[in-house]
């Protein structure tokens, strides 16, 4: 009898989650890796709405050192944005940014922005024609 209920929870919830909307949601996981030198623990996370999404991802090492990044995109209204900020543990973060926004005359406007560890940022924007 048990086996019966385990079964029958089982297909419940393949059946909960094929109901769920694929756009919407989030997952992740965390994996440890080993080697000769020593090893790591790595961990990505995922959360998408209907107008965008966030992923942030992060690697440790066993000695002390690492990095996340935090990538984060959205869409509405004829424009997209996209971001990406890079936190160090041992120093300042970097990031680099992108605006599109499309005019509605068969041109779109665009703004990238880099910046660096060092402070340094740079900035390039235009129009272009699309088809």
């Amino acid at each position: 009898m048990p086996t019966k209920t385990l079964l029958i929870a089982g297909a419940l919830a393949l059946t909960a989650l094929s109901a769920t909307p694929s756009f919407a949601g989030e997952h992740g996981h965390v994996r440890f890796i080993r080697g000769f030198r020593g090893g790591a623990v790595e961990t990505r996370h995922v959360d998408r709405t209907a107008t965008g999404a966030t992923t942030t991802r992060s690697l440790q090492t066993f000695r002390g050192r690492g990095v996340q990044e935090t990538h984060t995109t959205s869409h509405a209204d004829g424009t997209y944005q996209s971001s990406r900020v890079y936190n160090f543990d041992n120093g300042p973060e970097a990031s680099r940014g992108l605006t599109v926004h499309n005019n509605g005359d068969g041109t779109a406007s665009y703004t990238r922005t880099v910046s660096q560890r060092d402070g340094v940022t740079q900035s390039k924007s235009g129009t272009i024609p699309y088809r």
